[in-house]
């Protein structure tokens, strides 16, 4: 069964949170795309795997499952109690943090930088994604 580089998360526990983010309602496809971003699908740019990590975190931290598992493996047994404790506050955080980052990185650029508005928010949003 194929195995994401460095992250040691399967196709099927990809292929559960798929099935659990449809069951909530949420948008399977986006998962979809990290999957195949993660298998080596060779459509997909390297931009397209960078942040993608951060967002298969996110989903992970929402619809639990075999994804939250993986996850809780980098925690300590106590962090991990944590974790799974604060897991849907914790992504929603999270997804609020990156918009906020942009933010800022585009109000740098623009008045820091000089950099037209719709030119430093494309600019921020690809470098928060790449990190």
């Amino acid at each position: 069964m194929p195995q994401a580089k460095e992250l040691n998360i399967t196709e099927a526990d990809f292929d559960d949170l798929i099935a659990r983010v449809a069951e909530e309602g949420g948008d399977p496809q986006v998962v979809e795309t990290i999957k195949s971003a993660f298998l080596g699908d060779a459509r997909l740019a390297e931009v397209d795997v960078q942040g993608a990590t951060r967002r298969l975190i996110i989903y992970a931290l929402r619809y639990g499952g075999r994804g939250l598992v993986w996850l809780l493996k980098f925690f300590s047994a106590d962090a991990a109690q944590y974790v799974e404790r604060v897991r849907v506050e914790l992504a929603a955080y999270l997804e609020r943090h990156r918009v906020w980052v942009v933010g800022q990185l585009t109000t740098f650029l623009v008045v820091t930088c000089g950099v037209p508005r719709p030119q430093a928010a494309k600019i921020a949003a690809k470098l928060v994604d790449l990190v």
